[in-house]
Parts: structure tokens; C-alpha cells; sequence
């Protein structure tokens, strides 16, 4: 991984656990969702609604340089982690 991913990827866990204290302290409860948890009832849903996105819309997106990067890591994901975030966004989505 270059120093630019990985400067990134450490970015986003800050960026993500400020986000959580930012709600938290909004509501002045804790948040029902754990930023830790990547899938499942009890992850944040911004994590794998992204995730979801990126590859639902691959045909449309991924020739924008700026997404080189997140489409280089939604690369990495199994096919198993892949079919896990689709059916936790669908049914995120379902639950609307």
C-alpha cells in the first residue's frame, strides 16, 4: 500500500470515530450503530451503503479517477464480503 493509502485509510477511521462522537454528543446518547462493526444490524450503515453504491454503480463510475482508489479496495473484497454488504444495504434499504 502506498504512504497516500494509507495516510487515507487512517483519515477515514478518524473521520469515522468523529462522526460517531459527533452524533453521540447531538443526541446526548450513544449511537445504536458500532462504527468498529463493518456488517450486520449493529454496523454503521453509511459503511456498507457505501460500499453498496461503489458496486452497484461500477459501470457508471469507475472511470472517474478520483474513485481509483475506493474501487482499488472494493477490488480486494471477497466474493463472500461482497454478497454480505449487498444483503445488509438491501435490507437496510428494505427497512426504510
Amino acid at each position: 500500500m502506498s504512504i497516500l493509502g494509507v495516510i487515507m485509510a487512517k483519515l477515514r477511521l478518524i473521520l469515522e470515530d468523529q462522526l460517531s462522537e459527533t452524533i453521540s454528543s447531538l443526541r446526548g446518547l450513544e449511537t445504536a450503530y458500532s462504527v468498529t462493526k463493518k456488517l450486520g444490524k449493529e454496523a454503521c450503515p453509511f459503511n456498507y451503503l457505501y460500499w453498496y453504491f461503489l458496486n452497484k454503480n461500477r459501470s457508471l463510475l469507475e472511470d472517474n479517477r478520483r474513485l481509483w482508489m475506493p474501487y482499488k479496495n472494493l477490488d480486494k473484497k471477497s466474493e463472500t464480503k461482497l454478497t454480505a454488504i449487498r444483503e445488509s444495504a438491501e435490507s437496510f434499504l428494505l427497512s426504510l
